[in-house]
């Protein structure tokens, strides 16, 4: 959908329309990596800073890391 989206944007510059594709995807793949190193500092046995502490303690429940795993939602693109 976000690759026909571009090309439609850009009909006559596939460089621009990739180029957009791209930006988009590479900020939601960021945002998962984020998401993702947030969940792993949970898990580790030593937690350093306050914000790291209060993720861990945010997801010390399956249910919490289910709710915010096995949906794309709630991933802002922001480093």
């Amino acid at each position: 959908d976000a690759l026909a989206r571009a090309l439609l944007d850009h009909p006559h510059d596939l460089a621009a329309a990739l180029a957009r594709f791209e930006a988009g995807r590479l900020a939601f793949g960021r945002a998962v990596v984020r998401r993702a190193r947030e969940l792993g500092a949970s898990m580790q046995a030593q937690i350093l800073t306050p914000r790291e502490r209060a993720l861990a303690e945010r997801h010390r429940a399956p249910e919490a890391v289910m709710a915010e795993t096995a949906v794309a939602t709630g991933l802002p693109a922001i480093d």
